[in-house]
């Protein structure tokens, strides 16, 4: 945050694969697979199939974390209200600035993170045995 002035520091996200060896087949086919008990959650699912870095497509479903003194308010899967959601007319007519009456993060308040230098998010998340089936290595 200090070298770049970034309040939000964004991450492409690919969903996590089930682990073939912390999980075992269901019967009657063996087709799908499901996460062996005694295996915690983020070890079974932690396999990512995009490798870093993630490919553009990943900036969909992408993950972001927040400095908190920027946050004013947050609902979990909605949307986050900032510090630049708080601007108002009045404010941009006193520094000269342009007021655009519909925000969006975007530098330099938020920045996309380098999955090789920096950080990688792990999206680590239950794949229902359903979508399991002829789970692939």
């Amino acid at each position: 945050h200090e070298k770049s002035g970034a309040n939000i520091l964004s991450f492409r996200s690919s969903r996590g694969k089930l682990r073939e060896s912390l999980s075992f087949p269901i019967p009657p086919n063996n087709n799908a697979r499901e996460r062996n008990s005694n295996t915690t959650f983020l070890q079974a699912y932690n396999c990512d199939g995009a490798g870093s870095p993630k490919p553009e497509w990943a900036d969909r479903a992408r993950k972001q974390v927040y400095l908190a003194d920027y946050v004013l308010y947050h609902y979990v899967h909605y949307s986050t209200v900032t510090l630049g959601y708080m601007d108002t007319y009045e404010s941009h007519q006193k520094d000269g600035s342009r007021y655009i009456p519909r925000f969006r993060e975007h530098a330099p308040y938020e920045r996309e993170t380098n999955e090789l230098t920096e950080a990688v998010m792990v999206h680590a998340k239950t794949i229902p045995v359903d979508q399991t089936t002829y789970y692939e290595k």
